[in-house]
């Protein structure tokens, strides 16, 4: 194998694609643990394993990683949420779930977490939305009830 100075970035990899790269390359003696690490790849020496960044380092995409071990597009695994990058991508909300609340919450900007649940937040059909607007209507007159209540007692009438 004769691959130098190649790198894919860590953070932009998920541990199915990091745990095929470390199946294709050849043993390391330095190992693959992860410490500060934030490279993995070979360098110019042609050692592979996982290294920190060095302003001279060629880091490329995982797609161009497995191209250099003749892997075959089939063979390319997507990321786990890129229906979800995508459709943020083209402007939808995005949502998370959180287990601890058995909700979905809106999400910031980035998808980073591959463990995490992610949607494209449902849009909701005019009905929905009707719904909703009743709701929050209903909602006003029960507050403005307790308050007129809370007079009355003060009042005492």
């Amino acid at each position: 194998m004769n691959i130098t100075n190649k790198y894919c970035r860590l953070s932009e990899l998920t541990q199915a694609q990091i745990d095929e790269l470390k199946g294709l390359m050849p043993d390391s003696p330095y190992g693959y643990r992860y410490h500060d690490h934030t490279l993995i790849g070979f360098t110019t020496n042609g050692n592979a394993g996982l290294w920190s960044r060095d302003p001279s380092d060629e880091i490329i995409t995982y797609k161009e990683m497995l191209s250099l071990f003749g892997a075959k597009e089939e063979q390319l695994v997507p990321h786990v949420h890129q229906k979800e990058i995508i459709a943020w991508a083209n402007g939808e909300e995005i949502e998370y779930y959180n287990p601890c609340t058995n909700t979905w919450l809106p999400k910031g900007n980035r998808l980073r977490e591959t463990l995490m649940q992610y949607r494209v937040k449902p849009k909701l059909t005019p009905t929905q939305l009707r719904i909703k607007e009743l709701k929050e209507e209903i909602k006003k007159y029960e507050e403005q009830d307790a308050v007129e209540c809370g007079i009355d007692k003060v009042m005492g009438t």
